[in-house]
């Protein structure tokens, strides 16, 4: 709390201390005196702790006319137990969060928010509901055991197995296998994988997360092919 008048100047730490409280935000529209009620508290911890270095005031978590989130670090510590439940995060997280016994005595209430109020809040924390950010398709099809199964092995079984397939021209042609060989009918399908994530598409999304490549398939799947 600074001053811009000689100290012992009557009314200096009067005007310093309401200035202090407007700039904090604590000035009620429509007040005649806006931050005097604040005011008086600073200079109260002021002269309390001037008589006494280590009497210094602690938070008091039931404030009037502010949000707890406008608290740094109360908003920090909602942040990090969200961190702690993976990237499908939700206002209902929070309300069950402040719902616990040890929460709700140290904050000095009943009982925890309502949804609405924690919805507000992941906007404060620069939460967005939005679509789940995506990067580049991954699948490992290059990876090293990869490529080298498909040259080694799976290809060379797809070639001679052709070999000994009927194969038609665009005349109507007709080849047989080779004689001696019994023939080969390679089926080929249509399939559609159902995956037990795939509909959570919208999540709430921090400002600060960017996109990341992603694997095919998440959870439990079910195939469904025609042949």
């Amino acid at each position: 709390m600074e001053t811009n008048k000689a100290p012992g100047e009557k009314g200096i730490w009067t005007k310093a201390s309401i200035r202090t409280a407007r700039s904090l935000g604590y000035a009620k529209k429509g007040s005649q005196y806006p931050g005097k009620k604040k005011s008086e508290g600073l200079r109260r911890w002021l002269r309390a702790f001037i008589d006494d270095r280590e009497e210094v005031p602690t938070c008091n978590w039931s404030t009037s006319g502010r949000s707890l989130i406008d608290d740094e670090d109360f908003a920090q510590e909602i942040h990090a137990h969200l961190q702690t439940l993976g990237p499908y995060v939700s206002a209902e997280a929070i309300v069950r969060y402040l719902d616990t016994p040890e929460m709700l005595a140290r904050l000095q209430r009943k009982k925890t928010i309502s949804l609405p109020t924690a919805q507000r809040w992941m906007k404060k924390m620069d939460y967005r509901w939005t679509l789940n950010p995506k990067g580049q398709y991954v699948d490992r099809h290059k990876r090293a055991d990869v490529v080298d199964y498909q040259k080694r092995i799976f290809l060379p079984a797809i070639e001679e197995l052709e070999q000994r397939t009927h194969k038609y021209g665009k005349d109507n042609s007709e080849s047989g296998q080779p004689s001696g060989t019994r023939r080969v009918v390679l089926w080929y399908h249509d399939e559609s994988t159902f995956y037990a994530h795939d509909r959570r598409r919208t999540r709430w999304v921090h400002k600060s997360e960017t996109a990341k490549p992603y694997a095919k398939g998440e959870g439990h799947s079910l195939m469904v092919a025609n042949f």
